[in-house]
């Protein structure tokens, strides 16, 4: 008998993405504070979409849904900089041209905007979708043999 890894699994209403599970709540537009806790009450976080492949992967799909968001809430947020909600630093590189634009504490919060291939901070209390994130889990396959 020997047990190998299986594919990552997500829980109900989340899909496997690039790696982890991902959900996009299309009930309710929230501001950027009840999206964190309509995703923390889910037992997941607002997305964490660290690398240039997730956020272009991540713009296809919004341009591929219909009805078509225009932008989702994620997990990142200015501070003294621009972090994380893990804490971990923000790579520049990902923004759309033009952004962060001066948000002198009104646009704190970030955005991923469809047709755009980028992120753009906004006001938090806009009221859009949110993507949420939570850790994928796996099973095990256990293989009996003799």
């Amino acid at each position: 008998m020997y047990i190998s890894p299986a594919p990552l699994t997500c829980a109900h209403g989340y899909f496997a993405f690039h790696g982890g599970c991902f959900s996009i709540s299309t009930k309710k537009i929230l501001a950027w504070k009840d999206a964190l806790e309509q995703c923390s009450s889910e037992g997941g976080t607002l997305a964490k979409i660290s690398r240039e492949g997730l956020r272009y992967a991540f713009t296809n799909l919004l341009d591929e849904m219909r009805p078509k968001p225009e932008s989702l809430h994620f997990g990142l947020l200015a501070q003294d900089n621009w972090v994380w909600l893990d804490g971990s630093r923000f790579n520049n590189s990902l923004w759309l041209s033009g952004y962060p634009s001066a948000y002198h504490g009104i646009q704190s919060c970030a955005v991923l905007s469809a047709g755009s291939s980028g992120m753009k901070n906004v006001d938090c209390r806009l009221l859009m979708y949110p993507l949420c994130q939570k850790k994928p889990g796996r099973l095990e396959i256990v293989h009996l043999g003799n």
